[in-house]
């Protein structure tokens, strides 16, 4: 066995054990591979064998993401999306995919928590409009649709106006 097959079967199994850990994008696994001293080409064939055994998945991995994101950082499906495509360059498919297993009441339910926290937190010298700006940025920056924040703004500043 020559050293170069011996240092890719040892490769394989150290990132073998590092997908184990937990969901790895097929670009974290590459860098990782690489960091082991692997040409491109090599990592690259690394990678598909583990896809085909089945430890790394780009689905499983935008699904685990989108839903630790959503969950425990708060984050809206837009930049979930920028997120799995900018930095973990994962398929479309694969990001849409990921992205349906975020339940939609519970989104609407993130939104309007989000929204009531803002606004509370908000300084009592505020115009009703500032206020509306403020907590619109605010849910928009976090990824949340504007056709979904806007409508529950406006039905929190009528519930307050009485």
């Amino acid at each position: 066995m020559s050293a170069e097959s011996d240092l890719i079967k040892k490769a394989k199994a150290r990132a073998g054990r590092y997908c184990a850990y937990g969901e790895r994008s097929p670009k974290q696994v590459r860098e990782r591979l690489l960091s082991y001293g692997l040409k491109t080409d090599d990592a690259d064939r690394v990678i598909q064998e583990l896809i085909l055994d089945n430890f790394v998945s780009e689905e499983r991995f935008a699904r685990a993401y989108a839903n630790d994101k959503f969950r425990f950082n708060k984050w809206g499906r837009i930049k979930i999306r920028l997120e799995l495509s900018r930095k973990h360059h994962l398929s479309t498919d694969a990001i849409e995919t990921g992205l349906t297993y975020i339940d939609q009441t519970e989104y609407h339910n993130m939104i309007a928590d989000l929204l009531k926290k803002k606004w509370d937190s908000l300084p009592a010298h505020l115009s009703g409009l500032q206020r509306k700006k403020r907590v619109s940025t605010f849910l928009i920056n976090k990824g949340f649709e504007s056709d979904l924040v806007f409508p529950q703004v406006e039905k929190l500043m009528s519930s307050k106006k009485h």
